[in-house]
């Protein structure tokens, strides 16, 4: 009897960014990043993470009060 294994199928997932600039929003789940529920192309994530930081700081070295949601803005008109 011959072996009759099915060829696994790579599990396709989509990339959560709101600003994702690939072509297509699925990768690969093995070329994925995955924080926690979600999936991110390599650089999408890292382009999230930079943004995150760059909030971070200006909230903690130049203005603790900012309107969060406004400085988001701000940061993705500069980014985008």
């Amino acid at each position: 009897m011959a072996n009759t294994k099915k060829p696994v199928k790579p599990k396709i997932v989509k990339c959560r960014y709101g600003h994702c600039l690939h072509e297509t929003k699925e990768l690969n789940a093995d070329d994925a990043v995955k924080v926690g529920n979600a999936y991110y192309h390599k650089d999408c994530n890292q382009t999230k993470e930079e943004i995150k930081q760059i909030a971070d700081l200006f909230v903690n070295k130049v203005n603790k009060n900012v309107v969060f949601p406004v400085l988001m803005k701000a940061i993705n008109n500069i980014v985008f």
